[in-house]
């Protein structure tokens, strides 16, 4: 009974957020109201597969977060896989002057690359940003808060100890990023 009500609550949850994404209200036709019925019938199936990942989905949507940060780094590859979904490639790695090999996976595609030390996601690279401008207030897009780089150059901005991560960097692509790089725990 109480998961059921669980599932019910994270339910009504989800849809009330993608409705309000959506801008779904008041059906003014026939046409629109079929939609938000079928959206609903997949926000249902959705949730009942995934319900954590169709939750973070719906708030990253409007928050405007690229991707949450704080929900992966730190965390072990389980955590991050119902964050990001399965690896698409799973691989060892071992860099110098670390305490390894370690585990290094591809999640969607290669769009993010992250290494596992001591078990927990530690080195995490994002890929192919498009989206993102290269100025500090780009922080926010990972679930950061805004805050001055500790450094800041035309090849990178980078900033140390923030949110509890040990780096977070920048690399710009014309007025964009090319890249993001940050380091959870280790150097």
């Amino acid at each position: 009974m109480k998961i059921q009500l669980t599932s019910l609550f994270v339910m009504i949850i989800v849809i009330s957020l993608i409705a309000s994404l959506a801008g779904c209200g008041e059906s003014k036709n026939t046409e629109s109201s079929q939609n938000n019925v079928q959206t609903t019938d997949a926000i249902k199936t959705a949730t009942r597969e995934s319900p954590n990942k169709t939750i973070q989905t719906a708030i990253q949507q409007k928050q405007n977060i690229l991707i949450n940060i704080p929900a992966i780094a730190g965390k072990t590859q389980n955590e991050v896989s119902s964050v990001l979904g399965s690896p698409s490639l799973s691989q060892t790695v071992n860099p110098s002057r670390t305490n390894c090999p370690c585990p290094k996976n591809l999640y969607q595609a290669g769009k993010y690359e992250i290494v596992f030390m001591n078990g927990v996601a530690d080195w995490i690279t994002i890929n192919s940003i498009s989206n993102m401008k290269y100025e500090k207030e780009s922080l926010e897009q990972l679930g950061l808060p805004v805050s001055s780089p500790t450094f800041s150059s035309s090849d990178s901005l980078r900033w140390e100890n923030v949110a509890g991560l040990k780096q977070v960097e920048f690399f710009p692509s014309g007025d964009g990023i090319s890249y993001i790089y940050l380091k959870a725990n280790t150097s």
